[in-house]
């Protein structure tokens, strides 16, 4: 019923799944999948060693020069750090991690932004879970038939230092946004149904992986349960357009259930690759 279609778009390891979904009452959704694909090895991890960054994975290895760092701070979840690279310009690390860098994060945000806000025919009605970093909130209100944006993102702390030290900061002053900090899954399930034409969930990975390549389920992993996925669905307007970030691991089952409650749900999948050098760990 559906054409799987395989193209290689950006420059990001991923998968992009283009779903439909078929309600009872045949009102189409389209949705988007932005998928890591599984390493032949446990992801590498990201340090900061003196004067540089770096990180090791299965396909390749990456160290960046650096300066004293611009913020480093904590959060109630996690550690937040800003440093700054000559090539790479601002670099966001949570935890040891490369997040983005000012060079880059165009190639995955506008991903993440556009694929779904141009698969509506009118998206006027926004809702962002996750992305903290705001650069994909940004890339969302470029679209000017966009009316109103609620951004749920749980860390307040990676909020206030995006807002403070990268350029489009600026996106929650936009008065089209609301922001709610809060957990995604317990947001939408007090959301009228049909509240968004577009939804894009920019969350962290439901799950990593031990030194002996074992997944471990993450707190994240609650964003991607039936349960959840049910109420992505409710939530949507009558051909509205869903965006999902998705890891996959060496072991692919985790991957392969999430795919299993999504046709469950009523979706169907369409695939395209994409890959982008600086998540050199996928």
């Amino acid at each position: 019923m559906y054409e799987n279609r395989m193209m290689p778009l950006g420059r990001k390891s991923s998968l992009v799944f283009a779903l439909s979904a078929i309600f009872p009452l045949l009102h189409p959704t389209s949705v988007s999948l932005a998928l890591d694909p599984e390493p032949q090895e446990p992801h590498g991890k990201a340090n900061v060693i003196g004067e540089y960054i770096a990180e090791t994975g299965f396909y390749q290895s990456m160290r960046l020069t650096e300066d004293a760092p611009i913020v480093s701070t904590r959060s109630k979840y996690q550690d937040i750090t800003v440093v700054e690279s000559d090539y790479y310009g601002k670099i966001l690390v949570l935890d040891g991690v490369v997040q983005l860098t000012e060079k880059d994060a165009d190639s995955y945000n506008e991903m993440m932004a556009h694929i779904p806000m141009m698969s509506h025919n009118a998206p006027s009605r926004v809702l962002v879970i996750g992305g903290g970093d705001g650069y994909v909130l940004s890339e969302v209100l470029k679209h000017p038939m966009v009316e109103h944006v609620d951004h749920v993102d749980l860390d307040e702390g990676v909020i206030s230092v995006c807002r403070d030290y990268f350029s489009w900061g600026k996106a929650w002053d936009d008065p089209r946004v609301k922001l709610h900090v809060a957990d995604g899954a317990a947001f939408i399930r007090d959301v009228e149904a049909g509240s968004y034409d577009v939804i894009i969930q920019d969350s962290s990975d439901p799950f990593t992986w031990d030194d002996d390549g074992a997944v471990i389920d993450l707190p994240s992993g609650v964003l991607y349960s039936q349960s959840h996925f049910e109420n992505l669905v409710r939530v949507l307007s009558p051909g509205g357009a869903l965006n999902l970030q998705v890891s996959a691991s060496a072991k692919i089952a985790p991957f392969l259930f999430g795919c299993d409650l999504l046709t469950f749900c009523g979706f169907g999948i369409d695939y395209c690759r994409l890959r982008l050098f600086k998540y050199h760990r996928t």
